[in-house]
């Protein structure tokens, strides 16, 4: 699988890549900030494609499909549950856990298998429950005029369809724009402005960053 062999071979440098840097940090923040507003406390929160651990902080345990980054995550987080994840089939019974978040994982995935995992998160938690991801904007794409290239986050999506995707599943408590400056673009010392400016700006415009974050409770 493609997925899986590529997180594999990067899982020893992913955390400094990917979040080691002003982009990540940027990024990282705004994600933070909604899981502080809309992830309560909570006993059992799982957090699905955990990778190396980013916010274990708020979970449990964690499940991922690649055994690599696993291993990163659990020289971090001696203390927390983890599974090697099928990408199908969730290890956990039927209203078992309070909470699930999923972070840059749809992203990766096939329409098909997305509303597959929302129908298993749905299964797996208890009524009440939280479920708090991200998507990228299909909308952001379509204005800019991007292309899928290849699998690697290739797939986006319009509000409208993860609201099919989820409707008699969940009822949605608040939906986030993510990064809409062209945060690579931007010098790495006026990073932090932006992102305090974004965070202020009218709920309208963020219908054009680059990802959504949703919360929704069963």
């Amino acid at each position: 699988m493609e997925i899986k062999t590529y997180y594999d071979t990067i899982a020893h440098e992913y955390d400094i890549s990917r979040f080691a840097n002003s982009y990540g940090a940027y990024i990282h923040a705004q994600e933070l900030d909604f899981l502080h507003s809309h992830l309560p406390e909570k006993r059992s929160v799982l957090s699905l494609g955990c990778g190396t651990g980013r916010f274990m902080e708020f979970c449990s345990e964690g499940v991922d499909i690649s055994e690599n980054m696993l291993k990163e995550a659990r020289s971090k987080h001696p203390d927390k549950k983890f599974a090697c994840f099928d990408g199908l089939t969730l290890p956990y019974g039927d209203n078992s856990l309070d909470a699930v978040i999923c972070f840059h994982v749809y992203m990766h995935l096939d329409k098909a298998t997305v509303q597959h995992s929302i129908r298993e998160v749905h299964r797996v938690l208890k009524p009440g429950g939280t479920f708090i991801f991200d998507v990228p904007s299909a909308r952001r794409r379509r204005t800019l005029g991007q292309h899928k290239q290849g699998w690697h986050g290739a797939n986006a999506f319009e509000r409208n369809e993860i609201y099919a995707y989820t409707q008699s599943l969940f009822t949605e408590v608040d939906v986030k724009g993510i990064a809409l400056f062209p945060v690579h673009r931007l010098p790495e010392k006026v990073r932090p402005v932006f992102r305090h400016v974004e965070d202020n700006l009218l709920p309208f415009m963020k219908n054009f960053a680059s990802y959504y974050c949703f919360a929704f409770v069963k």
